[in-house]
C-alpha cells in the first residue's frame, strides 16, 4: 500500500458506489463520481491526484492528466468528475 494514501482515503474508496461510464467501455472502460454527490471523496483524492499523481498524455490525444495508481487501480480527475480504471485496461 502506497503510504502517501491514508487508509481513511482507501476505505472511502471502497465504500463509494462508482458509475460505469457505459459511453467509453469499448475504448476507454473506467467508473466516475461526480462532486456533488461524493465531494468527501472528491474534495480529499482530487490534492492527492494532484500532489503525487504522474503526469501523462491521453491516448496522444494531446490532453494530458495527472494520474494515481492505489492497489489495481488509476485514479484522474478534471472539472467536477473523478474517474478509476483497472490498470490492466491501460
Amino acid at each position: 500500500m502506497d503510504p502517501r494514501i491514508p487508509i481513511e482515503v482507501i476505505q472511502l474508496i471502497n465504500r463509494t458506489t462508482w458509475t460505469w461510464a457505459k459511453t467509453y467501455a469499448k475504448f476507454a472502460p473506467h467508473w466516475y463520481i461526480v462532486r456533488d454527490k461524493h465531494p468527501d471523496l472528491f474534495n480529499t483524492l482530487a490534492p492527492l491526484i494532484d500532489k503525487y499523481g504522474v503526469r501523462k498524455e491521453f491516448r496522444k490525444s494531446g490532453t494530458f492528466n495527472n494520474y494515481l495508481v492505489i492497489g489495481k487501480y488509476k485514479y484522474w480527475h478534471y472539472q467536477i468528475i473523478l474517474n478509476c480504471t483497472l490498470l490492466e485496461n491501460n
